[in-house]
């Protein structure tokens, strides 16, 4: 699906890399690429990740904004809402997956 994307593009926009960029990864450690570098952009692409409240404020102005609503405006802002709590979700779970996934690549170059 977002096989144009770069690494870094594909791991910004859903928090996860690429199981053939983290064999890269490691491969290019194996073969001499300093380690201290690749654990601080490691480190610095693992900041980048969506916290699970990264869309809070949007959320809340969403819920007052329905109480004013009423009938099928109402009926189609709780729609909104629930599509937007999925989307938080899924991208804080693909998020958290590529934190998970980042660790473990600090553990195998020792960091």
């Amino acid at each position: 699906m977002f096989s144009s994307l770069t690494p870094s593009e594909h791991y910004r926009l859903t928090g996860t890399l690429r199981d053939e960029d983290i064999d890269a990864l490691l491969l290019a450690v194996e073969e001499g690429t300093d380690v201290e570098t690749a654990v601080v952009k490691i480190e610095e692409g693992m900041s980048g990740l969506y916290s699970e409240d990264f869309l809070c404020d949007l959320m809340n102005d969403m819920r007052k904004l329905q109480t004013n609503l009423r009938g099928a405006n109402r009926e189609a802002m709780t729609a909104l809402i629930a599509k937007a709590e999925d989307l938080q979700q899924q991208l804080f779970n693909q998020g958290d997956y590529g934190r998970s996934e980042l660790r473990d690549a600090l553990k195998a170059l020792g960091a």
